[in-house]
């Protein structure tokens, strides 16, 4: 997470509500190889350098690349992260449709004499369905979409180039309504692009046929097509970003996190754990029953422990003994098994199955019905052995 602490006031806005009703549906943050909101599994191919560096972030290793342990344009294993976002002919996230959607993140254009900048996805297999995203020189800036009328975007011709030996931030704002993509880069517009091709409007379903790849295009199997630049923050959205939506993911007063709204806090803040901070628990997805699409992610959490999500449709405020926190539940009270609700800090992320909530017995979260969520885990403090998250209260519809 490519932020730096600036100030008291600035540390104060950082999970200010955006300006805007976008939700982020994805996001890999670098700390780890974890989707911290969306949950969706993701593995690191080869060796991609995912430690904190204390100027450039977690996705870049100082005077080396990021994401591959490629050095001076020779291959030695081209790493980069897979993400599951499709499976066997069904898209399973990242499946926009022909709604509007925005994307963004960090990047570092190294000057290293390489012709390659910045690769930052891929999930377009040929010409099939998907969009990619990458550049074609070292920084000239580019982006592809194809739809299912099998049309594609490119936006090499808008002459967008990257500042090299430097963090950029980028935001995309992809707008089907009319038919443009808008670039930001550092908070301030740079191009509005049509989305077309050979005069075609960009109107059909964009959605991945193959999983989405980070830190590469065109596969990882050579150096040619691995990332050779710094890469941090990478962020999708349900709807377009507002000026100062982007304005502040650039400047540092947002994060993605600030757009994972779903529901409301109680029963906090927590007390602070052994990292000095005081764990949260936010919301992102939909609140709509039906959709079974409630994804929730714990932040500032000690390092090197384990914990899980709990549920239940009673509030409370008890400490339980040989704990530091306050569990936030009572009554009836269910908690998550499982892979992956077992986290292990700074931040962890579960998809919820509101289809069957683990109380005794099972049950399905219904419209009108309120239900609250929290995280327990352990903490590095050998004389209170565990804490908890804040709560999260959501009245599903």
């Amino acid at each position: 997470m490519r932020y730096l602490l600036r100030s008291s006031f600035i540390l104060a806005l950082v999970h200010a509500a955006p300006a805007n009703a976008q939700t982020v549906l994805h996001y890999w943050d670098f700390e780890s190889t974890t989707d911290v909101v969306g949950g969706v599994p993701t593995s690191a191919v080869g060796v991609p350098d995912l430690s904190l560096h204390p100027t450039y972030g977690e996705a870049y290793s100082g005077s080396s690349q990021s994401l591959n342990s490629i050095s001076g344009g020779t291959s030695a294993g081209g790493g980069f992260l897979e993400a599951d976002v499709f499976a066997g002919g069904v898209p399973v996230a990242l499946d926009f449709g022909t709604s509007n959607f925005a994307i963004s993140y960090w990047s570092y254009n190294p000057n290293d004499g390489d012709a390659r900048g910045p690769r930052i996805f891929d999930c377009l297999p040929g010409t099939s369905t998907g969009f990619q995203l990458g550049t074609n020189t070292s920084g000239n800036w580019n982006m592809r979409m194809d739809d299912d009328q099998g049309v594609a975007v490119t936006t090499s011709s808008a002459g967008l180039m990257q500042a090299t030996d430097r963090w950029t931030h980028v935001s995309i704002n992809v707008d089907r309504g009319n038919g443009q993509l808008s670039i930001y880069f550092d908070g301030g517009l740079q191009a509005f692009v049509p989305l077309v091709d050979s005069g075609t409007p960009l109107t059909g379903m964009v959605f991945p046929e193959m999983d989405l790849e980070i830190g590469v295009i065109n596969g990882g199997s050579s150096a040619g097509q691995s990332q050779d630049a710094g890469l941090d923050d990478l962020a999708f959205y349900d709807a377009l970003l507002g000026g100062a939506d982007i304005l502040g993911l650039a400047n540092g007063t947002l994060t993605p996190l600030s757009f994972a709204d779903i529901g409301q806090s109680y029963c906090g803040p927590a007390v602070p754990n052994s990292s000095g901070l005081a764990a949260e628990i936010m919301g992102a997805g939909s609140a709509t029953a039906a959709n079974n699409n409630l994804f929730l992610t714990a932040t500032q959490l000690p390092v090197g422990q384990f914990g899980y999500f709990i549920a239940g449709q009673t509030q409370g405020s008890f400490t339980p003994p040989g704990s530091q926190g306050v569990i936030c539940l009572t009554g009836n009270i269910g908690r998550y098994h499982g892979v992956p609700d077992i986290i292990s800090g700074p931040t962890g992320s579960l998809q919820v199955d509101l289809n069957a909530i683990p109380v005794n017995p099972p049950q399905p979260a219904l419209a009108g019905e309120t239900w609250n969520f929290q995280c327990w885990f352990r903490d590095n403090n050998p004389a209170l052995t565990s804490n908890f998250t804040d709560g999260l209260s959501v009245t599903f519809q």
